[in-house]
């Protein structure tokens, strides 16, 4: 699908009032739009707003999606493989131009305790037909998602007052359709370097330490938590820190509680999963985990906590698939 940018020119040109620098109200209230992305250090989005040929006017009621400027240097060269400073050329004004569009909610200005979990929410992008692209929210343990059909941001600060406007400042720039492409699922030729070409270095440390060895002949499906949720976990459940699990008097519950990420008997692809599946662990005499479909995520609900893929269907050998998730599934301990 093809997006005219030039439908999102005349909303761009109304979200910055003014781009010069005057006092904040407070640490989260702006009196424009340009002066909130200059305090927050959005460096690149408001030079990227300017070079989208934006005529300063009176601000309305938008929400906006801020990328912070790590996330513009991150996706544009790992999807699109430019710069920042590509992508304020003048020949990248179209792409450019419907990128922002991508990340301006024009129906008005939603704080985030107005956001829930699968609401669909239109955006200042158009398609030739006047059709809307849209995102979609995931709200999670506290966490805010915006969804598009590439890849997802997380909310890292929330409700930034910029006149009549709100900006939620995000980890990741959102590629709409037609921007580039979702990456392909890796591939790799073994376990171990699956968990090494992940960065899940935590789980393969656990996974060396525990002595646990997979039958090479059986099949397997591999819930991998990544280095961020044991860390969280280990602290908010067990009070330690992921070393102390790898200490050989914790190789009883280290081996327990991989064993629970362990499912044995099948290469199961994400798109094989169906709402309400049990799936039974490699853990013995624990009830199986069940599987939870949510508007386009996966969820899988344990004894005591769930998580959800973050990223799906990783190749380990012909033998092995892997999915990362967000947290560490505990069993009764």
């Amino acid at each position: 699908m093809s997006f005219k940018p030039s439908t999102v020119v005349g909303l761009l040109a109304c979200i910055l009032a003014a781009v010069c620098v005057v006092p904040a109200q407070s640490n989260n209230t702006y009196r424009t739009v340009g002066e909130a992305l200059q305090a927050k250090n959005l460096t690149v989005l408001l030079a990227a707003v300017q070079a989208a040929g934006i005529v300063v006017e009176p601000s309305n009621a938008f929400t906006i999606l801020a990328p912070t400027n790590f996330a513009f240097a991150h996706r544009l060269n790992k999807t699109l493989n430019i710069t920042p400073a590509d992508l304020l050329k003048p020949e990248s004004r179209e792409t450019l131009q419907t990128v922002l569009g991508y990340h301006i909610i024009p129906s008005g200005a939603v704080k985030s305790s107005q956001l829930r979990d699968c609401l669909t929410v239109a955006t200042a992008l158009q398609d030739p037909n006047n059709t809307a692209a849209n995102l979609t929210v995931h709200v999670r343990k506290g966490k805010v998602d915006f969804e598009g059909p590439t890849n997802d941001a997380r909310v890292i600060t929330a409700d930034v007052s910029a006149g009549e406007s709100v900006i939620h400042i995000l980890d990741d720039v959102l590629l709409p359709p037609g921007v580039g492409a979702k990456a392909a699922a890796p591939s790799f030729p073994s376990l171990a370097a699956a968990l090494q070409g992940a960065n899940l270095t935590i789980l393969a440390a656990a996974v060396q330490a525990s002595g646990i060895t997979l039958s090479p002949a059986a099949n397997y499906t591999i819930l991998a938590p990544s280095d961020y949720a044991f860390v969280t976990r280990l602290n908010a459940s067990l009070g330690i820190a992921p070393m102390d699990l790898l200490q050989p008097k914790n190789a009883a519950t280290l081996r327990a509680v991989l064993s629970y990420h362990v499912i044995p008997g099948a290469a199961v692809l994400s798109s094989q999963l169906t709402d309400g599946q049990k799936v039974p662990t490699a853990l013995r005499g624990a009830e199986p985990l069940v599987v939870r479909l949510r508007c386009n995520k996966i969820d899988f609900e344990g004894a005591t906590n769930d998580a959800r893929v973050q990223r799906a269907d990783i190749s380990a050998g012909s033998n092995i698939v892997v999915h990362v998730v967000d947290d560490v599934l505990l069993p009764q301990l």
